[in-house]
């Protein structure tokens, strides 16, 4: 069994690290995690759970929690699944004593967890981005000047959320004023100002190492359920992207196909674990698997150093067979085809319950995972019952 310590402030993205590392193998997972999280306590994934706080208080007991619990079990990787769990790796991990899964330095989360940055360094490189500016707060946005520069409607946002929080489509002047200008409650800042395009919602999800891209694929959502394409333009941005930043680890990529035109523009980077990557392990890329592999053939090549032999292939107790191969493959895996259906627990999809019971491979492992964790099923009801 591979012990992992998985490390983040957001629980549905932990969720969804622990989901893909059970789906690998035969995990063990030590949580720590954000003061909103202990709902994972439901979860058969996670085992330990530390609640911690991620803004810099408790950098020094995180370093001794790892530490105590890399005495214990030193075969332990730590995941980071969020941008949080990341800055807190990164501002203590010269004294970690642990194996981390690729993850980006300081500069280039700060660059890519920022949409008004990320936005800079697509026109700096040549990528397709809509027309925006950046304002310090609200109240320097005229209207007027952004309708003629943007057009309506025009999209307001924050340089620094989630989920779409604080995302306005401004459609007229009144709507600006009681939306925004006028709405106390409307506190974000920087935000960008941005033309509005119409189309098709996509993303590029990518594992690259160094620049180099490791494993992607490119998806649409079509009501819950995620589809996968290729598309030949969108995976040239993806590697150019990698290569440009010299990025190393997981990173998802919003952009949008325009409607009438086919032109691809690109919105923001999520430079994590992304809330849909239980669809990409479905259907046969598991990122965070590729990640874990990529640790494991790094610890080989030191043991190798050190005069060992080196072992024939990545692989731990109970990861299935087809799953375990060498990590150093100079090939991307690219997904290409494919959809899934997992947002939900399995008792709410019918459909997979031909995968709970007679399915022996990868999907069927998955689904008895999702189907036997109590915390899947919590977390299912509630956007299920808005869908109603």
């Amino acid at each position: 069994m591979q012990d992992f310590i998985v490390v983040g402030e957001s629980r549905a993205l932990i969720a969804q690290a622990l989901l893909a590392l059970h789906v690998h193998g035969t995990a063990r997972c030590f949580v720590v995690c954000g003061r909103y999280c202990g709902m994972l306590r439901l979860s058969r994934l996670c085992g330990r759970q530390v609640r911690v706080d991620f803004y810099g208080a408790d950098d020094e007991r995180f370093v001794a929690v790892v530490n105590r619990h890399m005495a214990a079990h030193p075969d332990a990787i730590v995941v980071p699944a969020d941008c949080e769990g990341t800055r807190m790796i990164n501002r203590v991990r010269a004294r970690l004593r642990a194996p981390i899964m690729p993850a980006p330095d300081a500069p280039a989360l700060a660059r890519m967890d920022d949409k008004w940055r990320f936005h800079q360094f697509c026109i700096a490189h040549g990528m397709p981005v809509p027309p925006a500016q950046c304002y310090v707060d609200k109240h320097a946005i005229a209207f007027g000047d952004a309708q003629r520069q943007f057009g309506l409607p025009f999209v307001v946002k924050p340089v620094n959320q989630a989920v779409s929080t604080g995302v306005v489509i401004v459609q007229s002047q009144a709507q600006f004023q009681a939306m925004i200008a006028d709405n106390d409650a409307y506190r974000y800042a920087p935000l960008i100002v941005q033309r509005f395009v119409a189309g098709t919602d996509v993303s590029i999800n990518l594992l690259s190492l160094h620049g180099t891209v490791a494993a992607m694929s490119i998806q649409r959502p079509i009501g819950s359920t995620v589809h996968f394409f290729a598309h030949a333009e969108l995976e040239a941005i993806g590697h150019a992207i990698a290569g440009a930043s010299g990025y190393h680890g997981l990173m998802n990529i919003d952009a949008r196909i325009e409607e009438g035109s086919g032109k691809v523009y690109l919105f923001e980077s999520n430079p994590r674990v992304w809330r849909s990557m239980a669809a990409s392990v479905w259907c046969g890329v598991n990122f965070v698997g590729k990640c874990v592999e990529r640790v494991a053939n790094d610890l080989s090549q030191q043991t190798v150093a050190c005069g060992a032999e080196m072992p024939p292939a990545v692989a731990w107790p109970g990861m299935p067979p087809s799953t375990a191969r060498h990590a150093d493959t100079a090939t991307p895996l690219c997904l290409t085809a494919g959809k899934a259906d997992v947002y939900y627990h399995p008792a709410l999809r019918p459909a997979q319950w031909l995968h709970v019971f007679f399915n022996r491979g990868r999907q069927g492992r998955m689904a008895r995972l999702m189907m036997a964790d109590p915390y899947i099923l919590v977390s299912s009801v509630r956007p299920a019952c808005r869908t109603v």
